[in-house]
């Protein structure tokens, strides 16, 4: 990989130093079940390079590829030089004397293969297992490790981490109403992987939103600041579903 931003480097020549690439790529296995039945299973690659156009003024332009070759990390290169005339202001700071704080990775091994389906399996049987609980729409897991490079002309640092991803949404039903409910948890240690604790939550919601009544109707203005947007958003989307939809 060094070899293709040395490439680069070479031909920007002397704007060289007015770059810079954070690169990530991601390998790994992702298994789903849907409907207490095995969906799919596949391995997967992930590709990304941020580019940072530094120029004379200082402002910044930043652009984006998921593909990593040389002739389209260019036309980025072209596209974040063009953006920093519009850009804000920003520097890179130096890599060298500098002392910067010891960074320690996380540790761990991505789940095998079995692993993931055992533990895919443990918190679909939890799921079922409730009495208000109709089906499971859709459970996945996803694991692999996570590679993160800085580069720079004549720096080139590197790091690695693995990572945990689950994914479950359920459907309750009580006294002829449903209710769909979901859960999603993203992280970087084993340690920190509980693929039960979020099968309860996704089913605790669920059977209390399919106990609900509606009430009467009420017609008021509210006004909520802008900050609460993302808030009122993730409160609202687990009652979003294809079902609830279609039941109007």
């Amino acid at each position: 990989m060094e070899k293709l931003f040395n490439s680069l480097f070479e031909r920007l020549g002397e704007e060289a130093n007015k770059v810079e690439f954070w690169i990530e790529t991601q390998k790994g296995i992702n298994i789903e079940r849907r409907k207490a039945s095995p969906f799919l299973e596949k391995e997967f690659e992930f590709e990304e390079v941020t580019v940072r156009w530094l120029n004379e003024e200082g402002l910044c332009g930043i652009s984006y590829t998921t593909r990593l070759e040389e002739e389209a990390i260019y036309q980025a290169i072209l596209k974040a030089k063009a953006l920093s005339e519009k850009g804000l202001p920003s520097v890179f700071p130096e890599l060298k004397d500098i002392s910067y704080p010891t960074f320690n990775p996380p540790k761990g091994e991505p789940f095998s293969r079995e692993k993931a389906e055992e533990t895919l399996k443990e918190a679909e049987d939890l799921a079922l297992s409730y009495s208000g609980i109709k089906k499971v729409e859709k459970i996945s897991i996803s694991s692999g490790r996570s590679s993160y490079i800085l580069c720079r002309k004549g720096s080139f640092l590197t790091w690695q981490e693995p990572f945990y991803s689950f994914l479950i949404s359920v459907v309750a039903e009580e006294s002829g109403k449903s209710a769909s409910s979901w859960e999603w948890l993203e992280v970087n240690s084993p340690d920190c992987f509980n693929a039960k604790e979020k099968s309860k939550k996704a089913v605790e919601r669920a059977i209390a939103l399919s106990r609900t009544r509606k009430g009467e109707s009420l017609k008021t203005k509210v006004l909520f600041p802008p900050f609460v947007v993302v808030d009122l958003l993730e409160l609202l989307s687990f009652a979003l579903s294809g079902e609830e939809v279609l039941k109007g």
